[in-house]
């Protein structure tokens, strides 16, 4: 049997590895991007879409969601069991899926005024393209959203029951 210093040290090697390899990864992406898109209209388009759905994953996957979740879980775990605890979060999440659907579908819709909101910029000027593009990239990257939502959401779960591999 291991002392509880031990495990710490394990989860957070662990944790200290996933993390090193996914900013490692991230770095690699990045440079990869600046060299397929380079400078100009196509990268301007690239980062201005992937804005919306980041935002929204940094409240859901990241923020208030997560944070709010966690505690309430454990809670219904002490207080009626595990059972119950699962039971919630099944509900948890159906009603997460059903909420962002509705915002990804509303987004798709006016997806050009959207863009036009986060970059009004593009709205206007010589190179109608960078709006077009814009608005593509936007619609393609939105499904993104309920996803990754739903990954931060069975991370936090694991987490709960000490299984960080997966959220590092």
């Amino acid at each position: 049997m291991t002392s509880a210093p031990q495990r710490l040290l394990s989860i957070f090697s662990k944790i200290s590895v996933f993390t090193a390899l996914s900013r490692i990864f991230g770095f690699t992406r990045d440079i990869v991007l600046a060299i397929v898109l380079g400078l100009g209209p196509v990268s301007d388009a690239f980062f201005v879409a992937f804005k919306l759905p980041n935002l929204f994953r940094r409240l859901t996957a990241e923020g208030a969601m997560a944070s709010a979740f966690v505690p309430s879980y454990t809670g219904v775990e002490q207080k009626y069991g595990i059972r119950q605890a699962m039971r919630m979060a099944g509900e948890v999440q159906s009603l997460l899926v059903l909420i962002l659907i509705v915002i990804v579908i509303i987004f798709e819709l006016f997806m050009p005024v959207v863009i036009t909101l986060i970059a009004p910029g593009f709205s206007y000027g010589d190179d109608v393209s960078r709006m077009a593009n814009a608005v593509q990239l936007a619609r393609l990257t939105m499904p993104y959203l309920p996803l990754i939502s739903l990954l931060a959401l069975w991370i936090s779960i694991g987490n709960i029951y000490s299984r960080f591999s997966l959220g590092a």
